[in-house]
């Protein structure tokens, strides 16, 4: 999830986060990937400081981040698993 959600620059809606995870999962399981999976994944995320920015808007939609370090090198990560999905 931390290497899939790299991706994103600045903080986004939680309902991506878990959407992202989602696809993942059931693409590496060939299964389903429900709600509460989903979310008991990110708060194991959040619970290790590895998403730390957090911000709920007016309409009551939560916003999402990593910190930059961990973005990095989460995203480093994630091309170099593309990278060797292709050979």
């Amino acid at each position: 999830m931390l290497c899939v959600t790299s991706v994103y620059r600045s903080l986004e809606k939680e309902k991506y986060w878990l959407n992202q995870l989602a696809r993942w999962l059931e693409r590496l399981s060939a299964g389903e990937c429900g709600l509460s999976r989903q979310q008991k994944a990110l708060e194991e995320l959040k619970n290790r400081s590895f998403v730390e920015q957090e911000v709920i808007q007016e309409n009551g939609i939560r916003l999402v981040g990593q910190h930059t370090v961990v973005r990095s090198l989460a995203l480093e990560h994630y091309h170099k698993f593309l990278q060797s999905l292709q050979n």
